[in-house]
């Protein structure tokens, strides 16, 4: 199952991310620091198998609970000068506002 447009609707066999990027502006640094959550996809392999749901239950439910364009929208505060967070897991990981 895939999302419209360049994202897998699941990465639980891809390549470990970082738990989370700091993303520096390319202009002047300004004291901003801009949350980015919900974007990945990605379960790490030990975390997956605590899951009680099927491949295809699962990558519905990412499907459902991923904000897809978070980078996107959020790319203008860099522009600002701000420092982005962006967290490398799925929320259904760690749902950093839980």
């Amino acid at each position: 199952m895939a999302y419209p447009g360049r994202y897998a609707a699941c990465s639980m066999t891809a390549a470990a991310p970082l738990p989370f990027r700091l993303i520096r502006p390319r202009v002047a640094a300004r004291p901003i620091v801009a949350h980015i959550p919900h974007g990945s996809t990605w379960i790490p392999a030990e975390v997956r198998a605590g899951i009680l749901l099927s491949d295809a239950e699962l990558a519905a439910e990412l499907v459902r609970m991923t904000d897809w364009r978070t980078r996107e929208l959020y790319a203008w505060t860099g522009r600002l000068g701000a420092t982005r967070f962006a967290n490398g897991l799925s929320r259904l990981v760690v749902d950093c506002h839980g």
